[in-house]
C-alpha cells in the first residue's frame, strides 16, 4: 500500500504546479484551469485518458474531434499566448511516514515531485531523520535505501497517549517538522469474515465482500480507523511425476505463495467523534472479484490502523480527490494539506503526512469448497491444452501451473500465519 499512497502524493504535487501557474493567468483562464486539472487527474489513473472516462466512453465522437474542441476552448479563454513552462515551477518535497505503536518496521520516505510529463520522482537521500518525543529526545532513523529511512531501533515500544513528532534535515540544511500528535492505543479487530451473497447472473464476474466487527472502547478523542488489505493465494505445481508415472525424471510438486495488493480500491475509512464505547458491526471493507486464483486456498490479510482525527481528515481528503470522476462539474483537484512544515517558515506546508498509528492484523481464509457451497463457480486454471504451442515446453500446461516458480513474485516459503 505504501508505494501507491506516495504516488498519490506525487500526483497531487503535479496538480499543485498546474493550479499555481494557471491561477496567475487571470479569471479568463478558469475554464482552461479546470480542463487541465481534469487532464492531470486522468494522467494519474490506470489506462488511457480516452475511452476510460465515463464522459467519453459511450460516445461516437472521435478522439480528433474532441482534441479539436479542446484546442478551441483553450484558445477562446486566452487573452494572450501562454507558454506553459511547467518545469520552472520547481519540484516540491513529498514526505510520508507511519510510526506504529508496537515494534516493527517504521518507514519514512522522502521524494521530490516529478517534472510535468515524467512519471519518475526524485528520491531524496542523505537526510537526517528523527522521531522526537515530548521530553525532546531525538530517536534516529537510518537510510535503508535511496530516499527511504527505517527507524533505527526496531524493538522500540511507543507509549500510548504520549506525543511525538518527526524532524527532517536535508543535506542543504533545510529543516522540516510534523505537527505533534498523541500515539493512539491499540484497538483489536473482534471478527473478520466473508460476506457471501447469491451470485448475480447479470454480473460478468461475481464478488465476495470482506467484513469486520470492532468493539470501540470509550475515547475522549473519538475513534478513527482505516484499513489496508492484501491477498495471499496458493498455487501447487502439477504433479508431473504421477501424471506421467515417472518418479525419476520429475521432482515432487512445489507449492508457491503469491501476494497481491488490494489497495487500488476505494480507501476504507471510519471516523466518529463519539467519546463513549460502541460496536462497529458488519463494516464492509472491500469487494473481491472471483477469479481463477481462488482454485486453491486464499488468505485475505487485513491491517487496521487506529489513528488520529488529523490523519482521518487527511485520508478523507485524499480519498475524495482520488475518487473524482473527472467531469466538468467536479470541484477542481486541490492540494491535500498535510501536517509537515518548514521550521524557519511554519506557514509553509509541504506535501505528505506523518502519522502515528496502533495496528491490529486479522486473516480471513477462503476455500474453493466454501465458494461452491454458496453457488460460486471457480474454473480450473490448469487444464492441459496441447493446442497452445507456447505451452509445449511445459507439457501442455500454462507455465505457472506446471511449475509455480514461473509465477512472477512467487515465494516457496509458507507464511507463518498460514493454516
Amino acid at each position: 500500500m505504501f508505494p501507491s499512497l506516495l504516488r498519490g502524493c506525487l500526483k497531487l504535487g503535479l496538480q499543485t504546479k498546474m493550479s499555481t501557474f494557471l491561477s496567475r493567468q487571470g479569471a479568463k483562464s478558469r475554464v482552461m484551469q479546470r480542463i487541465m486539472s481534469i487532464f492531470v487527474t486522468k494522467l494519474g489513473q490506470k489506462g488511457a485518458f480516452w475511452g476510460q472516462s465515463p464522459v467519453f466512453k459511450h460516445t461516437l465522437i472521435s478522439k480528433n474531434v474532441l482534441l479539436a474542441l479542446l484546442v478551441l476552448m483553450l484558445a477562446s479563454t486566452c487573452v494572450k499566448e501562454l507558454d506553459l513552462k511547467i518545469k520552472d515551477q520547481g519540484k516540491q518535497l513529498v514526505v510520508y511516514g507511519n510510526f506504529t505503536y508496537a515494534p516493527g518496521e517504521r518507514l519514512v520516505s522522502i521524494r521530490r515531485t516529478a517534472d510535468f510529463g515524467s512519471q519518475i520522482s526524485e528520491k531524496v537521500s542523505g537526510a537526517k531523520v528523527f522521531l522526537v518525543d515530548e521530553q525532546g529526545k531525538r530517536l534516529p532513523f537510518a537510510e535503508s535505501r535511496n530516499g527511504d529511512y527505517l527507524f533505527a531501533d526496531p524493538g522500540f515500544q511507543a507509549v500510548a497517549g504520549a506525543r511525538y513528532y518527526l524532524e527532517i534535515e536535508l543535506k542543504d540544511g533545510q529543516k522540516f517538522r510534523s505537527d505533534a500528535s498523541n500515539m493512539p492505543s491499540p484497538l483489536k479487530i473482534k471478527r473478520s469474515y466473508i460476506d457471501f451473497q447469491a451470485p448475480n447472473v447479470a454480473q460478468s464476474r461475481p464478488a465476495i465482500g470482506i467484513v469486520i466487527d470492532v468493539d470501540a472502547p470509550p475515547n475522549p478523542k473519538g475513534t478513527y480507523l482505516r484499513w489496508s488489505t492484501q491477498r495471499i493465494w496458493q498455487r501447487t505445481s502439477i504433479d508431473l511425476a504421477t501424471l506421467f508415472q515417472d518418479y525419476f525424471k520429475f521432482k515432487p510438486p512445489v507449492r508457491c505463495y503469491m501476494t497481491d495488493s488490494l489497495t487500488n480500491q476505494a480507501l476504507p475509512l471510519f471516523g466518529s467523534p463519539r467519546t463513549g464505547g460502541f460496536s462497529l458491526a458488519q463494516q464492509k471493507l472491500f469487494d473481491i472479484e472471483l477469479d481463477s486464483k481462488f482454485w486453491e486456498k486464499n488468505c485475505i490479510q487485513i491491517i487496521q490502523y487506529n489513528s488520529t482525527p488529523e490523519a482521518h481528515a487527511f485520508w478523507t481528503d485524499v480519498r475524495n480527490v482520488a475518487n473524482q470522476q473527472g467531469t466538468i462539474f467536479d470541484p477542481p483537484p486541490a492540494v491535500v494539506p498535510g501536517n509537515l512544515y518548514r521550521v524557519d517558515d511554519p506557514e509553509t506546508r509541504i506535501l505528505g503526512f506523518f502519522e502515528l498509528t496502533a495496528t491490529d492484523t486479522s486473516y480471513v481464509f477462503v476455500e474453493r469448497a466454501e465458494l461452491q457451497n454458496f453457488g460460486y463457480y471457480v474454473p480450473d486454471p490448469c487444464i492441459q491444452d496441447y493446442f497452445k504451442q507456447e505451452w509445449w515446453g511445459t507439457y501442455g500446461f500454462e507455465p505457472g501451473c506446471a511449475f509455480c516458480v514461473n509465477i512472477v513474485g512467487h515465494s516457496t516459503v509458507r507464511p507463518p500465519f498460514w493454516r
